[in-house]
């Protein structure tokens, strides 16, 4: 039992439905998990394709997917919306994807992924945009590796993305963060956040708020690998790490996980053939853990890329370790049980490549995400439940439950616009990745 290799997402709608693709024998299977009818449902919606996918849930429900056809090289981008798929070829006869990522921004989808370089261990980072019939196509730059292509991120930021990623410098990794406006198509230079000597891989990085990112990765040391956690500040001149974590022992720590459960910060990653993580929650400024998930030994797992569209999701991931199907099931946050506390051994005196061991960290702002929280669809709900409470009060009959709802519903909305607008008034104040 181990954790396999499958490419896989697990979405879920507005209306609590769950859908699975999962890539197996060179095809993509489309499974869904209809909540109205309680039935599951299988088809096989890609034939002989490149095992890297990559697939989300936008905020209408549409699930939207980019893969490449293995027969003639093209690059598919399609869509699936009340049973129907719609697909579209984007880039014809291409060289290999690696790592596909999407993003929605207004109407327009927004595609990067990596292809090999001509030069041997160089890849080049490609940018595509499809809105109405139109797609364009161009290259951003290029990364040197040692053989070994790591992960990379997007993370929305003001009116583009933040783009970090791995690149190979003088024997190790440096890990860097690029500014890409998507209004203007302006590329911004590399900021380099860690340079430090020593080999780094799996990197994962989720934004907490329109100024701190949280990073995570696994640091290679006398061959084995330790997790280490980072919180980036990017408010600041010039980026920097605010604090940073060692979370494991050295061991063969691979692939780290950050998941954001409200104000609690998780960390999760395989080691051993089982799950281990660590939490800090929201009133403590430091880690516990690391805890050992007894639920994940001798089982097969699937590290699933996730996205929703529940207005009640209190979590914030980008991936997320789980059973395979059917009886699928996130390992390694909520609830402590079943579980066993491993002890953190202490540093060898300058053994570590790490100084500190699980430092402070800075309580995060609440989560926002401008792909989500439209500040004019916030507004016209506000009006609307207003509308209802006037209806429930000029009723011979007051419906205390309803009318208590919709007040605590308003009083979230006020809440949220307030976030938003702090927001935007943080932004034209501009940082370190403003508009050049």
């Amino acid at each position: 039992m181990s954790l396999l290799k499958n490419s896989s997402y697990l979405l879920t709608d507005s209306f609590g439905n769950i859908y699975n693709l999962l890539y197996k024998d060179e095809d993509i299977n489309f499974i869904t998990y209809d909540k109205i009818l309680s039935k599951n449902k299988k088809e096989v919606l890609v034939k002989n394709c490149n095992e890297h996918f990559y697939s989300f849930i936008d905020r209408k429900n549409n699930i939207n997917i980019v893969y490449q056809e293995n027969n003639n090289n093209n690059i598919y981008f399609s869509t699936y919306l009340s049973g129907n798929w719609n697909h579209k070829t984007i880039v014809e006869d291409s060289n290999k994807i690696y790592e596909p990522q999407m993003i929605k921004l207004y109407d327009n989808i927004h595609i990067f992924y990596f292809q090999k370089s001509v030069q041997k261990n160089y890849y080049e980072f490609m940018h595509v945009v499809v809105y109405n019939d139109n797609v364009v196509k161009n290259k951003l730059f290029t990364i040197e590796t040692n053989g070994i292509l790591n992960p990379y991120n997007i993370t929305l930021y003001n009116r583009g993305v933040i783009i970090s990623y791995m690149n190979f410098k003088d024997y190790y990794h440096n890990i860097e963060l690029r500014y890409f406006n998507l209004e203007k198509n302006q590329l911004g230079d590399e900021i380099v956040i860690n340079e430090e000597k020593y080999e780094k891989y799996y990197l994962d990085i989720l934004g907490i708020d329109n100024s701190k990112l949280l990073m995570s990765y696994s640091a290679k040391q006398d061959e084995n690998f330790k997790i280490i956690c980072d919180y980036i500040s990017l408010d600041n001149e010039k980026s920097k790490v605010e604090s940073r974590a060692v979370l494991s022992n050295l061991s063969n720590c691979m692939y780290p996980t950050i998941i954001l459960e409200g104000e609690n910060i998780w960390v999760c990653w395989y080691e051993f053939k089982s799950i281990m993580s660590s939490v800090k929650r929201k009133d403590n400024k430091k880690f516990e853990g690391p805890y050992l998930w007894n639920d994940s030994k001798g089982k097969d797992l699937l590290r699933y890329g996730y996205s929703s569209n529940s207005k009640n999701n209190i979590y914030k991931l980008n991936y997320s370790f789980g059973t395979i199907p059917p009886e699928i099931s996130f390992i390694g946050f909520g609830k402590l049980e079943n579980v066993e506390e491993v002890p953190l051994k202490k540093n060898s005196k300058g053994g570590d490549i790490i100084e500190t061991n699980n430092n402070d960290y800075i309580k995060p702002k609440k989560n926002y995400s401008y792909d989500y929280d439209d500040l004019e669809d916030l507004k016209i709900e506000i009006e609307e439940n207003k509308k209802l409470i006037t209806k429930i009060l000029q009723s011979t009959i007051k419906e205390n439950n309803e009318y208590e709802k919709l007040n605590k519903r308003i009083s979230e909305l006020e809440d949220r616009i307030k976030d938003i607008e702090d927001f935007l008034s943080r932004r034209r104040r501009g940082s370190i990745f403003s508009s050049r």
